[in-house]
């Protein structure tokens, strides 16, 4: 019987012994997964960002140039630039001044 119980606890001791070196390959195995999907999504956080600074640019390029042909504008037009600025001083100030009646 001593025989018999101590075969058990041998076997036991294996089970043991294959089950922690399995948990260390599910570690390890795991371990690889989660960096790579940190790795994709640093990559994925990146190209977004880089997206989005190429649209400032873009929508900053395109601000400056409305700005310098309204700037042109006003250079080459000068007298119909103030008539419009009166204009539209006379409009916000009617709007503004009619609220208070």
């Amino acid at each position: 019987m001593a025989h018999t119980s101590e075969a058990s606890l041998n076997d036991l001791r294996d089970d043991i012994e294959s089950l922690r070196r399995d948990l260390m390959a599910l570690r390890h195995d795991a371990t690889g997964v989660a960096s790579g999907m940190a790795r994709r999504g640093r990559a994925a956080v990146r190209h977004q960002a880089d997206s989005a600074l190429d649209s400032a640019r873009h929508v900053a390029d395109q601000a400056e140039s409305v700005y310098d042909e309204g700037a042109d504008y006003v250079r080459r037009n000068p007298a119909v630039a103030v008539l419009v600025a009166v204009g539209v001083g006379a409009i916000v100030a009617r709007l503004l001044t009619s609220g208070r009646r």
